[in-house]
């Protein structure tokens, strides 16, 4: 249902300010988007430095190895004809570029068909460097024995293979010279990814096991990452014939540094610029609707006070500002000329409804003058009491309009001046006196009470205190009838009793013979009229009753149920 949906956040924020604020914020995301794309692009820029530089520094390792075998291969591309011719001769050692390299030619079955040089003898097979010449590669480089030796394979003539047979030195002399800053380091690895020689920072700039395993699968990578030493590099691999790789490694740390601050620098002036913006954009909104809408706000709780509407000087607002206090100014005037009419026409009413209420009273004391004379030309004793019992019920219902409209308050009663006059009345009419034979004690607090539920109190506190004057105290007996009200909060408790002889089973002796209680059964409808609870106490020493009653129930429109009365007086 619409009327159960949930608010949406904007519904919760309320204040204009809060909205303008929301709305600039909105706005400016796209704008703050693209500046924090372009701060990270210049992030990733200055970054990327490192790899370029790790990139180059491969390049000059990879140099290094083609100046390096270049040599060792124009070497055997010129021996490996003599060789083949037969010429296998010692001698030819003097001539060669590298003292300490060895020569040989393998056939095509891998046995060395001449050796010139002191080499270790040839490792068993598999040779990876061997067969790849066989298949058709116009150079491979591998290991040779289990001594650190390299081997530099090229093809021959018919189909032998000559081999220059390299120390462990020369690597790390010819290939990777030490040329490298302090921050750096060049690895290489063969076909088995173990490390043959390498040059720099080599324990600080190792790669973790997830970045070496990347650089290893890749045939060319450069990429950035943190070494096992947990510091910035950037590296760069290139693959080598025969499997083998060179792997460069150059600190990162001053260009992430670099970057940083100027990530941070372009967050910062963003950041600035925003949210001069935003102030801009809050401030200029506040200004022109802001304010206007505050003294609008001011102006309509003024005039809810009781002050004349007057919003002050709009000039400058917007339109629609402006038209809503041209509006709201007209219907205010709207309203008080109605609040004027419904004023006099309240007023007007009051004076009918307390003009009703006067005569409603006089009509009922005539009524209740007119029962009073019948019931004095009347002989019988049984019919002038029940006179007398309708009299009395008629002046309380005087009584009480006459509460209605002496008070000034026309619906509701102050029940403790009420119901002392009530009583009062009872006691002068059956010629008692409060203070006498028998003694009246009223205890009821200041408190107002709706006529709907007065009435039916009234005639209950009416029957009551009659049936105790007339029945309780036989033979000029003394006592005391006490009507006591207690406000409960919620409920009322109204207590009529008296510490006379009782009246056993709602019954009374008279001078007729016993006569059936008809105020008992009065008391009970008024109850149910009230949605009360009724409860009647015969003590054998007096009479209560005990009526409990919710003030905010509303008494039942229906008259009390009287008309089992008949037919048990006919009983």
């Amino acid at each position: 249902m619409i009327g159960n949906r949930r608010p949406g956040w904007w519904s919760r924020v309320g204040h204009t300010r809060g909205r303008l604020v929301g709305l600039a914020v909105v706005a400016a995301l796209p704008i703050a988007a693209m500046a924090g794309t372009i701060a990270l692009q210049d992030y990733q820029a200055i970054a990327r430095a490192s790899q370029e530089r790790a990139t180059l520094l491969d390049g000059q390792a990879l140099a290094g190895y083609h100046a390096a075998t270049a040599s060792i291969i124009g070497s055997l591309q010129a021996f490996a004809p003599r060789i083949s011719g037969g010429l296998c001769d010692a001698t030819l050692a003097d001539d060669l570029d590298e003292p300490d390299m060895a020569l040989l030619t393998l056939n095509i079955d891998g046995a060395i068909t001449c050796r010139i040089g002191a080499s270790p003898p040839l490792p068993q097979r598999p040779l990876p460097w061997f067969e790849a010449v066989r298949g058709g590669a116009a150079e491979a480089l591998g290991r040779f024995g289990t001594d650190g030796q390299t081997a530099l394979a090229v093809r021959g003539v018919g189909g032998d293979v000559a081999v220059a047979v390299l120390p462990p030195s020369w690597l790390d002399q010819r290939v990777l010279p030490d040329r490298f800053g302090g921050k750096d380091a060049v690895w290489l690895l063969d076909a088995d990814r173990r490390v043959i020689a390498s040059h720099g920072a080599v324990v600080q700039a190792l790669p973790d096991l997830v970045t070496m395993g990347s650089l290893i699968e890749s045939a060319q990578l450069a990429v950035r990452a943190k070494s096992a030493k947990d510091r910035r590099y950037a590296y760069a691999t290139t693959l080598l014939p025969g499997g083998w790789r060179l792997i460069a490694a150059t600190s990162a740390q001053r260009e992430h540094d670099q970057a940083m601050r100027e990530l941070l620098v372009r967050l910062a002036e963003l950041t600035v610029l925003v949210l001069a913006g935003l102030t801009a954009v809050v401030l200029g909104a506040d200004v022109a609707f802001g304010n206007p809408l505050r003294r609008l706000s001011h102006a309509v709780r003024r005039w809810q006070g009781g002050a004349p509407f007057d919003p002050g000087d709009l000039a400058g607002a917007p339109d629609e500002v402006t038209q809503l206090a041209r509006s709201f100014r007209e219907a205010t005037t709207g309203l008080r000329q109605r609040e004027l009419e419904l004023e006099q026409a309240k007023e007007r009413q009051d004076l009918l409804v307390l003009e009703i209420h006067h005569r409603v009273k006089n009509n009922l004391q005539v009524i209740a003058s007119l029962l009073n004379l019948q019931a004095s030309r009347i002989r019988v004793p049984e019919a002038q009491a029940e006179f007398q019992a309708a009299r009395d019920r008629v002046r309380a219902l005087a009584t009480l309009h006459r509460h209605l409209y002496a008070d000034g308050e026309l619906h509701t009663i102050n029940m403790r001046s009420f119901l002392k006059e009530l009583c009062g009345q009872l006691f002068q009419a059956m010629g008692e006196k409060e203070d006498a034979r028998i003694r009246l004690l009223i205890e009821a607090p200041e408190l107002r009470m709706s006529a709907d539920q007065a009435v039916p109190l009234a005639l209950i506190v009416t029957e009551a205190v009659t049936n105790s004057v007339r029945y309780a105290f036989p033979g000029g007996q003394s006592g005391q009838i006490a009507v006591i009200l207690l406000d409960k909060g919620g409920e009322l408790d109204l207590m009529i009793s008296d510490n006379g002889v009782g009246i056993p089973a709602g019954q009374a002796e008279t001078e007729a013979g016993t006569r059936d209680g008809i105020g008992l059964q009065l008391i009970r409808g008024f109850s149910r009229q009230l949605g009360a609870t009724l409860t009647v106490e015969d003590e054998g020493r007096g009479t209560r009753y005990a009526v409990r009653l919710s003030r905010a129930a509303q008494p039942n429109a229906r008259t009390p149920d009287t008309s089992s009365i008949g037919q048990d007086n006919a009983a």
